[in-house]
């Protein structure tokens, strides 16, 4: 085994850790700086706003949604089923899948089941984004 080669792998290792360790810190920061700028658009009362460097900085809405821990697996199944989305179901319902069914249904403004809406959570949350270069990017 060559020194150098391991010197450089032992290098590139610390390298790694100390740079995940700076990512912990930028990801913490961005998380009090996110949340600061939530509370500001909210009292401001703005969608958005563009930054010294014209990014474009925004408020948007994020649905997160889940089946109840306390439903039990065949009142899940049936609800669903009576909603006519049974499809959603395998042994439970993906999370993702339920949000972005949730995202069509508001989009066309249908009302959620109340089949459904009895055996879920639902929780909506604003997020602050911004979009560079003309792609958005979630505030972290």
């Amino acid at each position: 085994m060559k020194g150098e080669t391991i010197a450089r792998f032992v290098a590139l290792r610390r390298e790694r850790d100390r740079l995940m360790r700076e990512l912990d810190e930028v990801k913490a920061e961005s998380a009090r700086v996110e949340d600061e700028l939530r509370e500001q658009f909210i009292e401001a009362g703005v969608q958005n706003v563009k930054s010294s460097d014209g990014a474009t900085v925004y408020i948007a809405p994020e649905v997160l949604a889940s089946v109840r821990a306390d439903v039990e697996p065949e009142t899940m199944r049936a609800a669903f089923d009576a909603a006519g989305i049974g499809w959603m179901v395998r042994e439970t319902v993906h999370p993702s899948t339920l949000r972005a069914w949730i995202a069509e249904q508001r989009k066309t403004a249908n009302e959620i089941p109340p089949e459904v809406a009895g055996v879920i959570n639902l929780c909506e949350q604003h997020r602050v984004r911004v979009r560079l270069d003309g792609r958005a990017k979630n505030g972290e």
